[in-house]
């Protein structure tokens, strides 16, 4: 797979790639998936691999645009992607909604605390962010749910808020 040179993008370890979709199982298959900050596309394509019916990729490097499509290229797979050279959130402008939002901000930035990620999830949809494992944001309008930790990362699992009445 086609990283973009350069220290801005930090591709995601395989064992962690699949720990993640291990953890996502059956969830993926059919899914409507969104990368955000995709770099590479890694996490995006490993999810149209697994039987995904679609993925967005989202990144505002157009080094990491220009990977992403060479990485759907090569693995065939660009027929049921749509990749937005875009800063996320000017790119979350979407009529559709997500079965699973995956998100790997540049760790040292506040980049989704502003983000209503939850009014683009499907009902029963989850948000899932790398990040620092010293660094757990919380997001508006969703739970955590579940954390797996890495020595330096940790992939965070959200859900919808759910309200009792």
């Amino acid at each position: 797979m086609l990283a973009p040179p350069g220290l801005e993008t930090r591709p995601t370890a395989d064992r962690m790639k699949e720990d993640l979709f291990n953890i996502l199982g059956s969830l993926v298959k059919g899914a409507v998936f969104l990368d955000l900050f995709c770099g590479s596309g890694a996490i995006g394509i490993e999810a149209l691999s697994r039987g995904a019916n679609s993925a967005v990729f989202v990144d505002s490097s157009p080094k990491a645009v220009a990977a992403t499509e060479a990485n759907l290229q090569k693995t065939r797979l660009r027929e049921n992607a749509n990749v937005l050279h875009a800063p996320v959130e000017q790119a979350l402008n979407f009529d559709q909604n997500f079965d699973i939002i995956f998100a790997d901000p540049p760790y040292e930035s506040n980049a989704l605390i502003c983000l209503d990620l939850e009014s683009f999830l499907t009902d029963s949809g989850l948000v899932v962010v790398e990040c620092s494992s010293t660094n757990t944001p919380e997001l508006k309008n969703l739970t955590i749910y579940r954390q797996k930790r890495y020595t330096q990362t940790q992939f965070v699992f959200y859900e919808r808020q759910v309200a009792f009445k």
